[in-house]
């Protein structure tokens, strides 16, 4: 946590709307890499390297992990290059985004980015991975295919953020996330369908 604003930077804007089902969500995390058919791998992708990824959101769940609007938690599914790890159907479409990822153990407390309209807003925070098993998954979350993202949804806690540290301090906007991914685009082209 800074205990100063930091000159030049920007904050975030927090999303405060409800419209996050089916917007792209844009991260950077520095936990373990991998890829979607071994999963994450501490080993050969050590946590604390940037990598970055996208990954539309596909459900609002509620603390009880029922569908629903209201809920706090953003989920996306890790959708693989051959659409057949649809984990979330009917709710989520099948076909990978070009930079299609999924979290890993070190993501946690990682931003969401969406975009709506021209304006970017930190929509999420990583909390948690999932794997709903057989036939789609193996039963163990480690960001394979078909494993699942959850995010504490930034909307459903606006007012205890804002009364907790005021005005949104030192979160780096998304035009500078956006220059990190575009640097990181080379090694993620070659990485494709790999995890974060």
């Amino acid at each position: 946590m800074l205990n100063t604003i930091v000159p030049g930077v920007a904050p975030a804007l927090l999303y405060t709307g409800t419209s996050e089902v089916a917007k792209v969500g844009y991260s950077v995390g520095f936990g373990y890499g991998g890829d979607g058919v071994t999963g994450f791998d501490s080993s050969a992708y050590p946590y604390g390297t940037k990598r970055a990824m996208q990954n539309q959101i596909d459900l609002i769940l509620d603390t009880s992990f029922s569908v629903n609007l209201s809920g706090t938690i953003l989920l996306s599914d890790f959708d693989s290059p051959d659409e057949s790890k649809n984990s979330l159907y009917p709710f989520s479409n099948a076909t990978p985004l070009p930079l299609e990822g999924m979290g890993a153990p070190g993501d946690s407390g990682g931003a969401v980015f969406v975009q709506d309209g021209s304006q970017w807003y930190l929509a999420g925070v990583h909390s948690f991975l999932a794997d709903i098993g057989s036939p789609l998954g193996d039963g163990i979350p480690n960001a394979k295919y078909g494993d699942l993202l959850g995010s504490m949804r930034v909307s459903s806690y606006v007012n205890w953020i804002n009364q907790h540290i005021g005005t949104p301090s030192a979160i780096p906007e998304p035009g500078t996330m956006t220059l990190v991914a575009l640097g990181l685009l080379p090694v993620v082209g070659r990485l494709r369908g790999r995890s974060n």
